[in-house]
């Protein structure tokens, strides 16, 4: 018997709830939202910030701090409803490539061993939509290349923990204290095998263009991997205090058809 695989993917819409969805092309809108406190004070009205370029805690390098230091807003579950939740595991992973090394902003890993891969953008024009997007596909090609030792030498080596052995497993532990060292080794080692990630890109979501990010997706050759963007909005008040809401603006499902063969042909049309 002889088995063939095909994989597709395809953008599906979420539900994630969100404050503000975006906006239409061509409308200028300034969205607020207001928050009443419980003790009786007066109402405090936030308006939506961005993230901008250059230093600041509102800037690409502090929305990589922020989502590594609270994993929480990277909601997995809204992507795979099976994820459950996120462990980051290092920044500025190098990656090897020819001619040089890149470094994958943020690697972490879900509760059933598949990685995840996240990197952080302002999207300020088309051109840096395609770049990105192209760039993670990219570093996830780098790190499909590796094997489990690999990966645990580099992250020992980015973390500067030389002292445990296999620190993947061992931050994966401390917030699933059940897990089996084996089982949850092999289950890294078989998604890096199959290159089998879930890719993120994280940005401010201040932009009109789904259906073109979407369209550049299905175009990309984005075939079998879990591909999300990770809308990450910023809500601030006239006493400059902030609230932040994650949502889903875009993911791709993954679609697995298998074609059985047997010594009599193909299986009859139903």
């Amino acid at each position: 018997m002889a088995r063939t695989e095909s994989q597709a993917s395809r953008k599906s819409p979420t539900t994630t709830p969100a404050l503000d969805r975006g906006r239409p092309v061509g409308v200028t809108v300034n969205p607020v939202a207001m928050f009443i406190p419980s003790d009786g004070e007066r109402p405090s009205f936030f308006k939506r910030s961005r993230l901008h370029a250059g230093e600041g805690a509102h800037n690409e390098k502090g929305l990589q701090s922020l989502l590594f230091e609270s994993p929480e807003l990277v909601i997995l579950d809204r992507m795979d409803a099976d994820a459950g939740n996120f462990v980051p595991i290092v920044r500025e992973l190098p990656l090897t490539r020819l001619g040089g090394v890149v470094f994958l902003e943020i690697l972490g890993v879900s509760r059933t061993g598949r990685l995840v891969l996240i990197e952080c953008k302002l999207w300020r024009n088309p051109q840096a939509r395609r770049e990105v997007i192209a760039q993670t596909l990219e570093y996830a090609a780098f790190t499909r290349g590796l094997t489990y030792g690999d990966l645990t030498a580099k992250v020992r080596q980015s973390t500067g923990n030389h002292l445990s052995l296999n620190p993947i497993y061992d931050l994966a532990k401390q917030r699933w204290p059940e897990l089996d060292e084996s089982t949850f080794v092999d289950a890294v080692s078989r998604s890096l095998d199959l290159g089998d990630f879930y890719l993120i890109v994280a940005d401010d979501g201040i932009r009109s263009d789904l259906h073109a990010i979407s369209d550049h997706l299905n175009s990309s050759g984005l075939a079998a991997a879990r591909f999300s963007l990770l809308e990450i909005q910023l809500w601030k008040d006239s006493q400059d205090r902030t609230f932040i809401v994650p949502s889903i603006p875009v993911r791709t499902e993954v679609i697995r058809q298998r074609v059985l063969m047997t010594d009599a042909g193909p299986p009859p049309a139903r």
